[in-house]
């Protein structure tokens, strides 16, 4: 730790020297490694940043251009990958002056601001790293697809892509800004305004940002520009969200859990209702999916269902009858829904359809006896197989003791003329 502190004390000499002197170049490299001895010392970082406005935009370029040649290079891992960015379109590469100037161009009338990147940097003992070069990057194809290559703008969609997955987390309003140029450059407007007034959200002072925000802004439709101005940046991706969900097809669209039970249901509860009041509907389709199925296929039971619910509704209200409890449909109820003569009575008391479908009670039902349940018909079919097995059962073990007893028999004789062979 000491020999770090004395190789950052020295450099901080050093550097202090060069600038007095004039050579500024070299003053900057001399902070730059004192802080690579001792990162973040705050006298190295602010004697770096005072000078930092002497970095002239020739040795600036040169710097960045340098970086992202090396971030490209094949990376020793996968040859496919570069260093720290990824290897661009063959048939796009620049060489190493057409990147130079080309980045000279970028950082043309935005000098301080690089500046500011690139000390932000050093003051960690760190070159710039992904999302810098990928933005400067970015605006290097952008700046050629304008010019003489159009299909140049695929790479340049990439490393704006990449220049926003690898923001800081603070965020970086320049890396959402090469993105909205690029967007522009595409037509697609309104991600280009989305993506620019994100960047004024992060550097609210910036004339660049509010210009260009302004200036896109009036590219847009009357309705987006009505959407944008009352619902702001996010009112306008839900607008685009959503305009993108019109388009695509039913399947497709994103919907509620069980969204297509519930509208089918609904079309067949409105088949025999069309003007049910929403309470009853909505009552209707909490009831169980098979329980509701099998009310909707006889009118008579739907019909009782649906009038029990506005009954509850008028006495009680809506509250009241979304926490009220019906009783499901029994097997005796079900099998009476099949008779010609049933009645309202029927369906809306269900003690009353064990009886037959004829609205009476039964003689041992009038007298209070215990009523022993009739099996429904699956059950009923498997009590008679096990029934029958049974039987046949009984019957095999019968002819297997008769045989039993006719061998012994036989048996039995044999021995008997055995012996009556013997007497003689």
């Amino acid at each position: 730790t000491r020999r770090k502190e004395r190789r950052a004390k020295a450099f901080y000499r050093e550097g202090s020297a060069l600038a007095a002197l004039g050579r500024f170049d070299e003053a900057v490299s001399a902070f730059r490694k004192g802080l690579c001895a001792k990162p973040r010392d705050p006298g190295l970082y602010k004697a770096l940043v005072n000078i930092s406005h002497h970095v002239k935009i020739d040795w600036l370029s040169g710097y960045f251009s340098d970086l992202i040649a090396d971030a490209e290079k094949p990376n020793r891992f996968s040859s496919r990958d570069g260093k720290l960015l990824k290897r661009p379109i063959d048939r796009y590469q620049l060489d190493a002056s057409e990147l130079q100037a080309r980045t000279r161009d970028v950082l043309l009338g935005r000098e301080q601001e690089f500046r500011t990147y690139a000390c932000q940097a050093w003051g960690s003992g760190m070159d710039p790293r992904r999302c810098i070069l990928s933005v400067i990057r970015a605006y290097c194809y952008l700046s050629r697809a304008k010019g003489e290559e159009e299909e140049a703008v695929v790479q340049s969609v990439k490393d704006a892509d990449a220049a926003v997955a690898y923001m800081p987390k603070g965020g970086l309003g320049r890396a959402h800004a090469v993105r909205s140029a690029v967007l522009e450059h595409l037509g697609d407007y309104c991600g280009a305004v989305l993506d620019v007034a994100e960047a004024r959200k992060l550097d609210a002072e910036s004339e660049e940002y509010s210009g260009d925000f302004e200036r896109l802004r009036g590219k847009l439709s009357e309705e987006q520009r009505g959407v944008l101005d009352e619902g702001g940046a996010e009112g306008l991706r839900q607008w685009l969200e959503d305009e993108k969900e019109k388009k695509l097809p039913e399947f497709m669209r994103k919907r509620p859990k069980y969204y297509y039970y519930y509208e089918w249901m609904k079309k067949r509860i409105h088949e025999h209702y069309p003007e049910l009041p929403p309470p009853v509907v909505d009552k209707l389709l909490t009831t169980d999916a098979d329980e509701l199925d099998l009310l909707l296929q006889y009118p008579q039971a739907i019909k009782g269902q649906v009038e029990e619910y506005l009954e509850v509704l008028k006495e009680h209200g809506e509250e009241y009858l979304e926490s009220y409890e019906t009783p499901r449909l029994s097997w005796d109820e079900v099998r009476a829904l099949n008779q010609p003569t049933i009645t309202k009575q029927d369906l809306t008391n269900h003690s009353l359809v064990a009886g037959g479908g004829q609205g009476q009670l039964t003689d041992v039902e009038r007298r209070g006896l215990p009523v022993k349940p009739e099996l429904d018909p699956d059950t009923a079919r498997l009590s008679l197989s096990m029934s029958g097995g049974a039987a046949a059962a009984g019957i095999a073990s019968a002819a297997i003791t008769q045989g039993a007893q006719g061998t012994n028999a036989e048996a039995e004789e044999v021995v008997e003329e055995e012996d009556l062979d013997g007497v003689d």
